[in-house]
């Protein structure tokens, strides 16, 4: 059936496009990916949709390659975005791979918060603590953005505790928040870091009343000792 299903996809009838693509979502077979993803640039966005949906059924590297790139596009972002996190349900470690190599040569903003925000949705379903290594390169250079930040947070990574307490140092305002957050998330996956305990102490110190429960609170999930007092 394959070879008239892709024929399908060029028919000029809308309806038998559209099912042609979901024919193909459903026999899922590596080999109609290239077609598959030929649809993601086409004119008729429902159509680009259904090649989401059908792509994410598909136990290929290609397939989760080609979501990648759908998240390149503005009009693709939200979908795609949603057919990996699916996608990782049945293939985690393969999708956390391809998202920290897209990860590393990322320039474009809005992928690469689309990208850390699916790291930090799919590292409740599996471990994401190989992207650990590129999500502090970024944080540590400064210009992180939030999504950025809570993906770092949401490894559980003992190597995301320190550029989180440094970036709780270096922020204020909504920034400050975020990074609360990203910790919560932190704490959530691991277990209590001694190491946080100065840190948050010291924010303690200088934080605006409506912050300081989320510190107090904090402190008690590190259990650090020296909080007492």
């Amino acid at each position: 059936a394959l070879a008239v299903l892709e024929q399908g996809l060029a028919d000029k009838n809308e309806a038998v496009r559209l099912a042609s693509v979901a024919a193909l979502g459903r026999i899922a077979v590596a080999s109609s990916v290239r077609a598959l993803a030929r649809q993601l640039g086409a004119a008729d966005s429902r159509l680009a949709r259904a090649a989401i949906d059908a792509l994410a059924a598909i136990d290929d590297l290609r397939a989760i390659t080609a979501l990648l790139d759908a998240l390149g596009s503005e009009a693709l972002r939200a979908d795609a975005s949603e057919a990996l996190v699916t996608r990782a349900i049945e293939d985690g470690s393969r999708v956390v791979t391809a998202l920290v190599e897209a990860l590393s040569g990322s320039r474009d903003a809005p992928t690469t918060d689309a990208l850390a925000a699916v790291l930090t949705r799919i590292a409740d379903v599996v471990p994401a603590d190989g992207a650990t290594a590129t999500l502090v390169e970024r944080v540590s250079a400064g210009d992180a953005s939030d999504a950025v930040v809570m993906a770092l947070g949401a490894t559980g990574s003992e190597e995301a505790v320190v550029p989180l307490l440094e970036r709780l140092g270096q922020s204020d305002g909504h920034a400050f928040d975020v990074v609360l957050d990203a910790l919560d998330r932190h704490f959530d996956r691991s277990p209590p870091d001694g190491r946080a305990a100065d840190p948050l102490l010291d924010a303690l110190a200088k934080a605006a009343p409506e912050r300081q429960a989320r510190l107090v609170a904090l402190l008690g999930r590190v259990g650090a000792p020296r909080a007492l007092p």
